[in-house]
């Protein structure tokens, strides 16, 4: 296990284990933030992937919390953004299969056909996603973000909370 981490989560540096994670969470929670905005901004293949990414590893950091808080808004924010993960999955699938048949072509002009048929489809794909990405409401997820983090930063949390949690987290930490 990383010893940063674990050094960290027992409270090094003054550090509470629940204030902690609180920040992480909130790093994940503006980088989530930021790749949303950019590909509403600017719709590509590239911002379609890091957008997943940053769904992807805010969803990680969720299910990392739920071991060790028990908060309804953690699995109702790790569903919205498995779903909308899930909605970009197809055009994304496509991105990778065209990368892989573009450079392939010349040898094998057979694929060419496969090629157009792609190229196609995520047209097709990528009109219905940006349309739903920019119909992303993050109002909701936000305020239970937000509510995960106030009850992590709580200082109703008494030192045996903050060791179950630490204890929690370094075990499904080490798990993972």
């Amino acid at each position: 296990m990383n010893r940063n981490l674990s050094r960290n989560l027992r409270g090094a540096r003054g550090l509470e284990t629940g204030r902690c994670l609180a920040e992480a969470l909130e790093t994940r929670w503006r980088s989530y933030r930021e790749e949303l905005r950019g590909c509403r901004k600017h719709f590509s293949e590239e911002g379609v992937h890091e957008l997943r990414v940053a769904a992807r590893r805010l969803m990680s950091q969720l299910v990392l919390l739920s071991c060790g808080v028990r908060s309804t808004p953690i699995e109702k924010a790790r569903r919205i953004l498995k779903r909308r993960s899930a909605a970009l999955g197809e055009l994304r699938d496509t991105h990778v299969q065209l990368a892989a048949i573009a450079g392939q072509t010349a040898r094998f002009p057979e694929l060419t056909v496969i090629h157009d048929w792609l190229q196609r489809r995520e047209r097709r794909l990528a009109k219905s996603a940006a349309k739903r990405v920019r119909g992303f409401q993050t109002r909701k997820l936000e305020r239970w973000v937000r509510a995960i983090m106030q009850d992590l930063r709580s200082p109703n949390r008494g030192s045996r909370d903050q060791r179950r949690l630490t204890v929690a987290v370094l075990r499904a930490t080490a798990k993972a």
